[in-house]
Parts: C-alpha cells; structure tokens; sequence
C-alpha cells in the first residue's frame, strides 16, 4: 500500500510539474491526445526501472528472509507478478492526470505559474 501511495504521488506530481510544457505543446496547435501519449512516455522509464528493481530487490530479501522463518518460501512467482502489475496500473492511472493537465485551458495554465 505504501509503494501504491509513493508511486501514485511521484507520477501525478512530475505530470503536474511539467503543466508549463503541456500548455505550451497545446497552444501552438498539439492535439489532447499527443500530449498525454507525451506525458506518458515519459513515465514509462522511470516506472518500469522502479518495478524491475523493486521485483530484484524483492526477491533477493524474501530468499535472505526465508532462512529466518520456518515455513515462509521465497519464491513466489504469481505474488511477484500480481504486485508489479497492480504498481504499473497504479502508475498508469496516475498517468492520466495528464488527461486533467490537457483538459485545461493552456493561456490560464500559463499564468498560474
């Protein structure tokens, strides 16, 4: 829960740092949908570094855990795959707060800042 919090925040807050460039791409004649396929290639880096690195160090702690405790394995290849896939849809739906940055209006954007 704690990784679907930090992962929502970090996304939606770079996507509403980069308002200022949305605006722009939108008043000189991009289209809505351009700019979110912009934004969320720009997302699709950092999440799935996050995600791989985040399943490495997983794995590697739950097998150092697994000497530990009786009866706990470390391989656990479907809750592996449920996590990363939860995350990356977390990260998705972030992602589309770059819907809301579109949506807006680019000369009032502009000014806010």
């Amino acid at each position: 829960m704690l990784a679907a919090i930090g992962i929502y925040g970090v996304v939606a807050c770079t996507v509403t740092r980069r308002r200022r460039d949305v605006s722009i791409r939108l008043a000189l004649g991009a289209s809505r949908a351009s700019v979110v396929r912009f934004v969320a290639r720009g997302m699709v880096i950092p999440v799935a570094f996050g995600i791989v690195a985040g399943l490495v160090g997983a794995r590697t702690l739950s097998r150092t855990l697994a000497g530990f405790m009786y009866g706990v394995t470390g391989s656990e290849p479907g809750t592996y795959v449920f996590v990363a896939a939860v995350l990356a849809l977390i990260a998705v739906c972030a992602t589309f707060a770059a819907g809301r940055v579109a949506a807006a209006n680019p000369v009032d954007a502009m000014q806010a800042d």
